[in-house]
């Protein structure tokens, strides 16, 4: 790997394989690979930052109401369920301050038969590893049974609070 300070350009030697597609979600043996990936990214601990998506959701807010975009009116009550995620978060504590990709979707992922790689690292950083687990259920297309897999073959067990 060739790395360039202070522009920070990396260049890496090639890897032959292929992007993920529909059909490999749906396969457990292939969700298994992903939960160990996930498992073994989600391990690298003691990053500095902060990665938390919901400041990310806040700056996103602020930079549309800077922009004098019209705000959903039901923004308030959703404002609310995330401070109250966020407190359970906190609260929990696990995957808090490991290192996420924070894009997680299939054509991210490349598979050379023997390893899967994650690719397209820009958003990567300390935060949440639930929040790369949600964006695999939505990637998977069937939330509870991708869930179910991830659950069970690396990320800790996690319950949402009741509305």
């Amino acid at each position: 790997v060739l790395h360039a300070e202070p522009e920070g350009h990396a260049l890496f030697p090639f890897v032959p394989g292929r992007h993920w597609e529909a059909a490999d979600f749906q396969d457990s043996g292939q969700m298994a690979r992903l939960a160990d990936t996930a498992r073994r990214l989600h391990g690298v601990r003691g990053l500095g930052g902060d990665g938390s998506v919901f400041r990310r959701i806040e700056r996103l807010i602020a930079s549309a109401s800077s922009l004098g975009l019209t705000l959903p009116p039901a923004l308030g009550a959703c404002r609310k369920r995330l401070a109250d995620l966020e407190a359970h978060r906190r609260a929990d504590g696990r995957l808090l301050g490991s290192l996420s990709h924070n894009d997680l979707w299939a054509n991210n992922f490349l598979d050379d038969g023997a390893r899967l790689w994650l690719i397209d690292w820009e958003f990567a950083g300390p935060g949440d590893g639930f929040y790369d687990l949600a964006t695999l259920a939505m990637a998977a297309g069937d939330g509870d049974a991708a869930i179910g897999v991830l659950l069970s073959g690396g990320f800790e067990t996690w319950t949402i609070p009741a509305e």
